[in-house]
């Protein structure tokens, strides 16, 4: 009696075990599902670039130009608050719980202490509002030398700010060292339609009290839009002992500097000769797609060297060679454009140009020939 009692009650607590066993099986296979299911409905809702791309916009607390090609501004990105406006060209924003100092691309306004420059603040200040969407320019990346934000900044109103403070005349444009801005046409256009206007500074009687520190290229005697005197020059630091002339994004060595240009390398010429804010005076130039500003002492208007005014004697055998290359730069890496034999007679400049890679250089012609070959390589004829 007492054997079957036991084997009955290990019968039912088997049967129970086993009926509880089925149900956590059940629920595994429940919650499994449901868990399948969201993942499904996660990555079908966004692909991988949007999440990739989200990241690094959230990351950099800006929005990139190139996620805007399809875009409205002014329905993208999200809003950042406005804590002070610097002046007439940068303003402090909120960018994802850290204050940034934030320049306006393409925009340089007077500063506090010139005329005009506490309107330009004021303006900013106005256009800007309370919260403003920000936006990169793909050939300057997120930040300057100085590690603060440069950005398209974008109002509530959907307005471009710094369309709206050239238009308006209380900045002119600022030269970024690139000539590939994304809105490039679009400043350059508001500038000019300000200046064309006569409106805020561009009119003659924006700065009516006398003596009055005038912005050094904002009066009616604009310096750069003034006649050009050459629209070619060349790079000579030799008289420095320099291999060539620093490309600066502002006209002060204190400025970024964007490239080494090598001497005898034409510039095309950009403005009258300025004087910095350090006492030396510059041109602005263009070197191939860049834009900025060579000390005025590094550059000169003849061909580096002189015109060709003396006779010189090839002589390349203590080098064990048949002859010297005439070169199209003075520069060992510069193409050859022909070979000139030992003993034959060249016109060189009366001096060399230090090249930069630590050769000194004549400029020199050989019948209908010119270029460069290098000094070591040439002689005085015999009398």
């Amino acid at each position: 009696m007492n054997l079957g009692r036991r084997q009955q009650k290990y019968h039912s607590d088997q049967d129970s075990c086993r009926g509880a066993s089925g149900l956590r099986w059940w629920v595994w296979w429940i919650c499994l599902s449901i868990l399948l299911v969201a993942c499904s409905l996660d990555h079908g809702s966004q692909a991988p670039g949007d999440r990739s791309q989200r990241a690094t916009t959230a990351s950099a607390g800006l929005v990139e130009s190139s996620a805007l090609a399809t875009q409205t501004p002014a329905t993208s990105g999200k809003y950042y608050p406005v804590v002070d406006v610097l002046r007439g060209d940068a303003l402090r924003v909120r960018v994802d719980g850290r204050v940034e100092v934030v320049h306006l691309i393409g925009v340089q306004a007077p500063s506090l202490d010139q005329c005009y420059g506490d309107k330009a603040q004021e303006a900013l200040r106005s256009a800007a509002g309370e919260a403003v969407k920000l936006e990169t320019d793909p050939s300057l990346g997120v930040r300057d030398s100085l590690g603060e934000m440069m950005a398209y900044v974008w109002n509530s109103r959907g307005e471009m700010v710094n369309v709206w403070m050239l238009s308006h005349g209380y900045a002119r444009i600022k030269d970024e060292g690139s000539s590939m801005l994304t809105f490039e046409q679009e400043l350059q256009a508001a500038m000019e339609g300000a200046r064309k206007s006569k409106m805020g500074m561009w009119n003659k009687g924006a700065c009516p009290t006398p003596g009055a520190r005038l912005p050094y290229d904002y009066s009616g005697e604009n310096v750069q839009s003034r006649p050009v005197p050459a629209t070619m020059m060349y790079v000579d630091g030799t008289s420095g002992g320099y291999v060539g002339a620093n490309l600066r994004l502002e006209p002060t060595t204190r400025s970024k500097l964007l490239m080494l240009i090598p001497n005898g390398e034409a510039v095309s010429v950009l403005s009258n000769k300025i004087p910095g804010p350090d006492g030396d005076r510059w041109y602005k130039v263009r070197y191939g797609n860049l834009k900025g500003w060579i000390r005025s002492d590094l550059l000169v208007r003849d061909v580096p060297g002189g015109p060709p005014s003396r006779w010189m004697l090839v002589d390349a055998s203590p080098q064990g060679y048949a002859g010297a290359n005439l070169r199209a730069k003075p520069s060992m890496q510069a193409p050859v454009i022909t070979l000139i034999p030992n003993r034959k007679l060249v016109l060189a400049s009366p001096r060399t140009v230090l090249g930069i890679d630590g050769y000194y250089w004549y400029g020199v012609r050989y019948g209908r020939f010119t270029g460069w070959i290098r000094s070591d390589l040439l002689l005085p004829p015999p009398n």
